[in-house]
């Protein structure tokens, strides 16, 4: 399992300059008080998890800056702001014929929003709604074979 959030670099960049696993006890002691909030926030939505999370690790800017060079630590692209989403050229179709954007910028952070982004690029490209044919599509196939759920089926064994 992975709890994914966004950090500002500002929490971290006292330490910008350090080395890896040489930070020191503030650093550590700020990922400590992280890790533990986080894993508290897994435990409400997923109690049965509590007491049985083997390895946890925590990432920060400073990690993303270590291993994959970016400036400020980012991840998941352009900055998680506000104005990112007033962008006017941040669409899938540019101006250049036959060049579309796509990935978690077109849409939003994360795994999702690159998915959902890749949907916004070919509904771009085909001139067609592929949002609403992908929802029309999964409430038929829901018609055709319906998902128990869970308290159902343990009930129902």
């Amino acid at each position: 399992m992975e709890v994914v959030t966004l950090a500002p670099y500002a929490w971290f960049a006292e330490w910008d300059g350090t080395r890896w696993k040489r930070r020191g006890e503030g650093y550590d002691a700020r990922k400590k008080d992280l890790s533990e909030r986080l894993l508290e926030a897994l435990y409400d939505q997923c109690p049965q998890l509590r007491g049985k999370v083997a390895f946890q690790e925590l990432s920060t800017p400073l990690s993303t800056k270590h291993f994959a060079n970016y400036v400020r630590g980012e991840i998941y692209g352009l900055e998680h702001t506000p104005m990112r989403f007033e962008q006017k050229w941040l669409r899938p179709r540019t101006p250049i014929k036959g060049l579309y954007l796509t990935g978690a910028d077109v849409s939003s952070a994360g795994v999702a929003g690159a998915l959902f982004g890749g949907v916004l690029t070919v509904s771009s490209i085909l001139l067609r709604d592929m949002v609403g044919a992908c929802t029309k599509r999964a409430k038929a196939l829901k018609k055709v074979a319906p998902l128990a759920e869970p308290e159902r089926a343990a009930t129902a064994a």
